[in-house]
């Protein structure tokens, strides 16, 4: 048993790649040589400008936690009464001076429901960080198996190309012996240019997948020579109903779970939030007449006769059910996802296995036989032209549906996010 070229993206998601990544690290290099999907995986998880930005707002997270534990600042006051009016209050012999230092103290358990909030909104980007980095890895992963489709894609209508100018040169010289009509030449002319048009197409799509590739980790230009891998070892997967076990360990799941609990937290901080609270000053008293001091104390408490923050603490706890109910559809909707996806990859698997074991070595024996009779003046080369174009669409509906069954094996381990799937060759 082979493994594939493809990993899991819950493998890169353990071992590569961190939120926390050294913003001053060198720039990325790209190797000038044959790369694997290994490598792809681990220059994205580490380079991706978007998981960067997503790595910073984790870090400003953690600085609001901390923010959140501060209780408020005591503040300082000054007053002063009776001096500079009319009368016996000209000048300052009347003056009353009071210096007070007031402290708002927080009832209700504000301070450790705020705190709560900060580390739920925390942990809600930890989540969105760890979903970005699974799309990241899926769409490399997809992105590199298109590269290797388009290099497969390359060499087919090379071969095509290089074959139908063998076929030309051939009957270029039995016209010329007078052996073959003109016509026959017109058509190996046509067949040969028409090659030549493929052959384009399939560079200037080599070229765009590369470019795609490259974009994951941030480049705009690949250096890269080829990829390594082979489109044509097909995988396999677990059955449906033990992919469908797997939601509750995916980051999709954590990031709903993450977002119910930060309304909770929130609710709970508005039903705090009802809970007034209370600021106790105490200070000193001047009174310049007398030239005597006194002590100061009060206390400030809002009575909640109306405003009991009931109208916020409704909507926090009806954002809480909404969350749950966005829970639920994001679940219906991954079940489903997941079940299409998985017939995709069937359907895909089990047409690319019929033509590799049952059309394609029969097509390829029917060409080299019509070659081989060609050759000995014993067919046509409207038959040989005939049996290459109906070689060359098997061929092309053979990658196609081998490519299509590694895009489907990508996109159920981006959905099941573990490394239970494997691809065995």
């Amino acid at each position: 048993m082979k493994w594939s070229v493809f990993i899991p993206p819950m493998i890169a998601i353990l071992f590569w790649g961190s939120p926390h990544a050294d913003a001053e690290d060198p720039p990325f290099q790209e190797p000038a040589e044959d790369i694997s999907l290994a490598q792809c995986l681990d220059w994205a998880a580490r380079e991706n400008p978007g998981l960067k930005a997503l790595g910073f707002e984790i870090r400003a997270h953690e600085g609001w936690v901390e923010q959140a534990g501060f209780s408020p600042n005591p503040e300082l006051g000054f007053e002063a009464e009776n001096f500079l009016g009319t009368g016996d209050f000209q000048g300052v012999e009347g003056l009353e001076a009071t210096i007070q230092v007031s402290q708002l103290i927080e009832l209700g358990g504000k301070r450790i429901r705020r705190i709560q909030v900060a580390e739920a909104e925390r942990e809600q980007a930890r989540a969105a960080y760890e979903q970005a980095r699974l799309d990241v890895l899926y769409e490399t992963g997809a992105a590199f198996l298109s590269v290797l489709a388009a290099q497969e894609r390359l060499r087919v209508f090379e071969e095509f190309h290089e074959l139908s100018r063998r076929v030309h040169e051939t009957i270029q010289a039995t016209v010329e012996a007078g052996r073959d009509s003109p016509v026959e030449e017109i058509r190996a002319r046509v067949t040969m240019a028409s090659a030549q048009i493929g052959l384009e197409r399939a560079r200037r799509e080599l070229n765009q997948a590369r470019l795609a590739l490259v974009k994951n980790w941030g480049s705009h230009a690949p250096v890269f020579t080829r990829a390594v891998g082979d489109i044509y070892q097909f995988p396999g997967v677990s059955s449906l109903e033990e992919l469908l076990r797997k939601l509750p360990s995916t980051p999709d799941w954590a990031a709903a779970e993450a977002e119910i609990a930060r309304r909770q937290a929130n609710a709970a901080l508005e039903e705090a939030q009802a809970v007034p609270d209370l600021e106790v000053s105490v200070g000193t008293r001047y009174l310049a007449e007398s030239d005597d001091g006194a002590l100061v104390m009060g206390f400030t408490l809002p009575l909640p006769l109306w405003n009991r923050n009931q109208g916020a603490v409704r909507a926090a706890r009806e954002l809480v059910r909404q969350a749950k109910a966005a829970r639920q559809a994001a679940e219906n909707n991954w079940r489903s996802d997941l079940a299409i996806v998985y017939e995709t990859w069937r359907q895909a698997h089990g047409e690319a296995a019929r033509l590799r074991d049952a059309v394609l070595p029969g097509a390829e024996e029917a060409f080299a036989a019509t070659q081989e009779g060609f050759r000995q003046g014993k067919f046509p080369y409207l038959s040989v032209l005939d049996a290459q174009r109906s070689l060359i669409e098997l061929r092309e509906q053979f990658l196609q549906a081998a490519l299509e069954a590694h895009l489907a094996f990508n996109r159920l381990s981006r959905l099941t996010a573990d490394d239970g799937i494997r691809k065995e060759q």
